[in-house]
Formats: structure tokens, sequence, C-alpha cells
């Protein structure tokens, strides 16, 4: 019996043949692995040894600060995305190949029509724990990095994609409430 591989190396090669066995659409399987190797380039050899110990928030945050500037902050999120469904479909694979199931459902461009079933469904997700699975809910929420002022920058988060106007105006007069008066 062989020891159980978690490296990066193993990651790409499970990517590949997720799409030749058919167990992932190929874009699919190319981009996860695409994203999982553009963050994890990051890290030290040694940190990519075994992907479970991998800390996906710092790992992404070395990435933004080294490349950030060069993507949009939605472009941003979807890596983040992708990079944690990539390691959680390839370490379940790993754990266990042959009850494998992808971690996500793939997404398609057609529906959602009905937003409320849509804002519904998101809720239930977030309702699963701190780390649930992802599925096709996780790819309709952003993180926005707002710059305050010299040093300090917020982050936004699990803003819907399709935000509208009058939902960033309700956010942002909530956000005003908080302000402190300066009155000099």
């Amino acid at each position: 019996m062989s020891e159980k591989d978690y490296s990066l190396d193993s990651l790409n090669r499970f990517f590949d043949a997720a799409a030749e066995r058919g167990l992932l659409k190929r874009n699919t399987a190319q981009s996860r692995k695409l994203a999982a190797n553009k963050i994890l380039a990051v890290l030290e050899d040694s940190e990519t040894a075994d992907l479970r110990t991998v800390d996906v928030d710092s790992a992404f945050e070395r990435f933004q600060n080294k490349q950030g500037m060069q993507y949009k902050p939605d472009s941003l999120q979807v890596y983040l995305s992708r990079v944690r469904t990539a390691l959680s479909d390839f370490v379940s694979y790993v754990d266990n190949p042959a009850g494998f199931k992808p971690a996500s459902v793939q997404r398609s461009r057609s529906k959602p029509k009905d937003a409320n079933t849509n804002s519904k469904d998101t809720k239930e997700t977030g309702a699963k724990g701190s780390t649930p699975p992802l599925d096709h809910h996780e790819h309709q929420h952003i993180v926005v990095p707002v710059p305050l002022r010299e040093g300090l920058t917020i982050k936004i988060s699990n803003l819907p994609a399709d935000l509208t106007e009058a939902e960033a105006n309700r956010i942002a007069a909530i956000i005003k409430a908080f302000a402190v008066i300066n009155d000099g």
C-alpha cells in the first residue's frame, strides 16, 4: 500500500486525470488547476509538500500583495473560490478515490431568474457551518478591499455579485451611520 500524496505535483496530476476521465469538465479542471498554481506559487516548496496544511487565506493574501494589482477584485475572488474548491476536491479524491464526487456543482450561465430563491439558497449554504463545501453560490459573492486611509484597508465581504444600486445605497447608509462626527 503506497502512502497518500497531497503535494502540489499530485494536485496537478489529479486535475489532468480528472479531465481525462470525465470526473470534471476539462475547462473546470484546468481553471482550478491554474488558480491553484498561481496562488500556491507564493509558497515555499516545503509548504506545498502537503496541501492539507496550507492556510489558503494567508497564501491568497501573499498572492494579492505580490500580484493583486494585475487583477480586478472580481477576478481575484474567482481565483480564491477556485483554489478553495481545487483543494477540497483534491484532498477528497486522495482520501477516497473510489468515492470521489466533486465538491461543487459546475455552474451554468442559465438561470437564476428568481432572486428570492437564489438568496434563500445562499442563506442555507452559509448556515451549514464555518467551512461548508463550496457550491455554485460561492461564485456569486465577492469581497471588496477598500483602502480607507494610509495603512488601513478594510474588506467588505459576502457582497452579491449582482448587487443593485439600491442595495449599495442601503449598505452605504448603514456604514455612514457609524461615522464619527468631527466638530472642528
